[in-house]
């Protein structure tokens, strides 16, 4: 696999209340989660939580933040997940679309 610096993680759009899991990295890889934009797409402001799971571990909360109407939230830390972790968002009324970048590396041997 070659490298590439960057790539989309995950894409869409969220339109029922709670917990989403929008990305988990394959087996035999890592990934490098660089930025995420979160945008309200209903006209109403709305709140939104950017999680990171390990299943049998951990769960971090990476940001809560209000997003105004038709406006949009950009978090820009860099984090590694490993095979199986999730990266999750946490919406509450509204519709909310999201955009996650970062880089997909192979486990060397």
């Amino acid at each position: 696999m070659g490298i590439s610096r960057s790539a989309v993680l995950g894409q869409g759009t969220l339109t029922t209340v709670g917990f989403h899991t929008v990305f988990t990295c394959p087996e035999g890889q890592f990934a490098l989660l660089k930025h995420a934009t979160l945008a309200e797409q209903l006209g109403a402001a709305n709140s939104v939580q950017l999680w990171v799971a390990r299943p049998a571990g951990a769960s971090v909360q990476l940001t809560a933040q209000p997003v105004a109407a038709n406006d949009q939230v950009d978090y820009e830390r860099w984090h590694v997940l490993e095979a199986g972790d999730q990266l999750s968002i946490n919406i509450q009324p509204g519709r909310i679309a999201y955009w996650i970048s970062g880089t997909l590396l192979d486990v060397g041997p």
